[in-house]
């Protein structure tokens, strides 16, 4: 609150590996609908957000590579908004895209961000 922004934590283990998209008819429970809801809230907001993804390491490397257009110059995104599918350009607003995780996954096994996305983002590794 104190950067003006409002701050949308997005959890990651309620969405797991099984969601691969935006939109929240497609959610295979109703948790997963809660947050994909929200988080497509906080992608139509657009202005002054800090979209937050809660341990990524729980996602699917599909599901992520859908925030690949927010980190190049384009920063648009396709998402789901009211049941309508809606691409939103975000150039020249105020948002933040923040992933946090850890470095191994649920099964013991290293996690690794998608090459395309880590190429195109500050990515910081906060130790092991």
């Amino acid at each position: 609150d104190r950067l003006g922004m409002t701050f949308v934590r997005i959890n990651g283990p309620t969405l797991g590996h099984e969601v691969t998209g935006l939109d929240p008819a497609q959610a295979p429970h109703q948790a997963a609908r809660e947050e994909l809801i929200k988080l497509n809230l906080g992608l139509a907001m657009s202005r002054n957000v800090m979209l937050y993804l809660d341990d990524i390491q729980h996602l699917g490397p599909e599901f992520l590579q859908k925030f690949i257009s927010l980190a190049d110059g384009t920063r648009r995104i396709d998402a789901v908004v009211d049941g309508q599918a809606r691409t939103l350009d975000l150039r020249g607003k105020r948002f933040a895209l923040i992933m946090a995780g850890n470095p191994y996954t649920e099964s013991g096994e290293r996690f690794r961000i998608p090459d395309m996305l880590a190429n195109r983002a500050d990515t910081y590794n906060l130790g092991d």
